[in-house]
């Protein structure tokens, strides 16, 4: 075909017409289809809801339920099946898997700052999270340390003695948009 305006007529009891104007065929056909998204990938904390996108609908079926919309929270392939004021059926159906986006750190309870190669720094792990700042406070509350990166065991220089410390760590979850806040106890050990 080349480009102009053609007239699109879908024959049979649901009988439809549109015109529509041919640039590059592929891209140019209506969607006729009852979901607009595709098959995705969402986070198990943000709400996901699928829903026709027609208004001349009067039953819906959702995986053969009769229900309009649906709450997605778990992975799986869902089938809509959609009857229209003119008796017409159609169907579509849409993959998704849902994904726990929640931050996860990975804490040390100890650490031994000796020069052995082993556990030498406290050092935070972090999946789907980015640390904004670290904070460590000796057992009378002066601040120690305060940055992004591991902390070597020193203050101002000079090594800190064994035994209990407290940190504080701020991060964000930039899947979720959060920031969030977590602090506990290390022990540093020679």
């Amino acid at each position: 075909l080349s480009s102009g305006n053609y007239a699109l007529t879908v024959m049979g009891n649901c009988a439809r017409s549109q015109t529509i104007e041919v640039i590059n065929l592929v891209e140019s056909l209506p969607d006729y289809g009852l979901i607009t998204a595709i098959d995705t990938t969402i986070c198990l904390q943000n709400e996901f809801i699928l829903s026709p996108n027609r208004n001349d609908l009067v039953e819906v079926y959702w995986n053969g339920e009769a229900i309009r919309s649906l709450n997605v929270r778990e992975s799986g392939l869902y089938s809509v099946q959609a009857f229209t004021e003119a008796g017409c059926e159609l169907t579509d159906e849409i993959e998704i898997e849902v994904l726990d986006c929640s931050a996860k750190l990975y804490i040390p309870t100890a650490f031994s700052p000796n020069n052995d190669g082993i556990n030498d720094r406290f050092e935070i792990g972090a999946a789907q999270a980015s640390i904004e700042r670290i904070q460590i406070f000796n057992r009378w509350g002066a601040l120690l340390y305060e940055g992004i990166a591991a902390w070597d065991g020193e203050a101002n220089g000079q090594t800190v003695a064994e035994g209990l410390y407290v940190y504080v760590i701020e991060y964000s979850e930039p899947l979720l948009g959060t920031r969030k806040r977590q602090n506990g106890e290390v022990i540093l050990v020679r």
